[in-house]
């Protein structure tokens, strides 16, 4: 038997596990990234936050500090950064 249903979720979760690795590693479309802009700031804000720096050192953070905090939280609870330029801090 046919099972539209499962056929279909089956197909989104491998887009949904291969298309981000495929896209951001140049596989597919090379200088074409999937991950959006906004990722880096809210990331970038969030390890400024877990450090105790201002999220507003990042120049193009323009958002509520609630929501760096908020991002920074797992950061914090499990003490890794979130951010891949200070990877000295990543267990």
């Amino acid at each position: 038997q046919n099972h539209p249903v499962l056929i279909g979720l089956t197909i989104r979760l491998l887009l949904l596990f291969a298309l981000p690795l495929l896209m951001d590693d140049g596989l597919l479309l090379p200088g074409v990234r999937y991950t959006d802009i906004d990722y880096d700031v809210f990331t970038d804000a969030a390890d400024h936050i877990a450090h105790g720096r201002s999220p507003y050192d990042r120049h193009t953070y323009r958002y509520t500090p609630f929501l760096a905090k908020l991002l920074a939280l797992p950061s914090e609870y499990y003490g890794w950064s979130s951010n891949s330029s200070s990877s000295s801090s990543v267990p």
